[in-house]
């Protein structure tokens, strides 16, 4: 993706008299980064957890087979999110106006349109993600895996193994690493901004939005490569999430000025 599709982009998306007060993109090195740090951990963890398992257990052929199909699907998973959440990434755009603040992802059509007109907006889907849905798609993997948390600390009291233990260890903080970093907690003032998915002439971009004077919070970490991930959200209608993006204080200082008014 070029910057002249990022600005054929902005230039359909931005309101009348809207002004661009900043606007920035991620550094595809520190999401690569981060995300190679968690599939490291968490395959490493469930080999050592896998180990445990088969010296713990009288009938090794059956768990062998299953646990290797579980190492496979993962390992297929990691690599499929090691290649994509990059490339998207790298398709993203994040701005700030002197109205709201939002995030454009943009992919061009397989099939070129000779009428192409970038004025001309064509709404194809929008996502409200509403705080039933939002716990309807997210508490049964939390419950689940809770459960299974619980069933292998139980084993443990019961019969120690050091490589179920390291194992158990090290797929915990794989999982909870990216849980905490990306802000994916189970609450929902943090789930998924509403988003709005259309065309603008050759382009397909994904959009989500907030006025800034709907904005509740704002809070940032520094992340590998000098990058920040920062966290808008909103007061009633979720977080826009901002991977690696290089500098962050204009938006803060943004955003603190619209609080005091």
């Amino acid at each position: 993706m070029n910057d002249q599709d990022f600005d054929l982009a902005l230039r359909a998306e931005l309101e009348p008299s809207e002004h661009i007060v900043w606007r920035a993109q991620p550094n595809i090195d520190a999401v690569r980064g981060s995300l190679l740090t968690f599939s490291i951990i968490w395959l490493s963890g469930l080999f050592m957890l896998g180990v445990g398992v088969l010296r713990a257990s009288s009938d090794d052929s059956h768990i062998l087979f299953g646990l290797i199909v579980l190492l496979g699907i993962v390992a297929v998973a990691g690599s499929l999110e090691l290649i994509f959440v990059p490339r998207r990434a790298g398709r993203t755009i994040y701005v700030l106006t002197d109205r709201r603040i939002f995030s454009l992802c943009v992919t061009r059509r397989i099939f070129k349109q000779e009428d192409a007109s970038y004025r001309h907006k064509e709404v194809l889907r929008v996502s409200k993600n509403s705080i039933p849905f939002f716990y309807l798609s997210n508490l049964p993997s939390q419950i689940m895996f809770f459960i299974l948390s619980y069933d292998v600390v139980s084993s443990l009291m019961r019969s120690f193994d050091t490589f179920i233990a390291i194992g158990f260890a090290m797929t915990m903080l794989g999982w909870l690493q990216p849980w905490m970093q990306d802000m994916r907690m189970p609450i929902p003032k943090y789930r998924d901004a509403p988003r709005t998915f259309y065309s603008v002439g050759d382009l397909f971009v994904f959009l989500e939005s907030f006025r800034l004077e709907d904005i509740a919070e704002f809070v940032y970490k520094k992340g590998r490569e000098n990058a920040f991930n920062a966290f808008v959200i909103s007061k009633s209608s979720g977080c826009i999430r901002m991977r690696a993006v290089p500098e962050i204080k204009p938006v803060e200082i943004a955003i603190a000025q619209v609080s005091k008014v």
